[in-house]
């Protein structure tokens, strides 16, 4: 389930995503999505419907998550 996933959002919305803890786990994926832009409004759109995609496909319960804009 983890690859399909990551392969659909990147596929998708060409983000970075990865599995960041928890990898032993049947039962729980943690997963990371991160975008690049130049346009924080842009970047957190893109990260949002990368999110209600992962709650749409309903290949498990998304209990928690947080996008996070980065500033420098």
């Amino acid at each position: 389930m983890a690859q399909s996933l990551k392969h659909k959002l990147r596929n998708k919305f060409n983000v970075a995503a990865a599995e960041v803890a928890m990898q032993e786990s049947w039962d729980t994926l943690v997963l990371a999505a991160v975008t690049v832009s130049n346009d924080a409004t842009h970047a957190r759109g893109l990260l949002q419907k990368a999110v209600n995609m992962v709650e749409a496909a309903a290949l498990a319960e998304l209990v928690y998550d947080d996008i996070e804009i980065l500033t420098l």
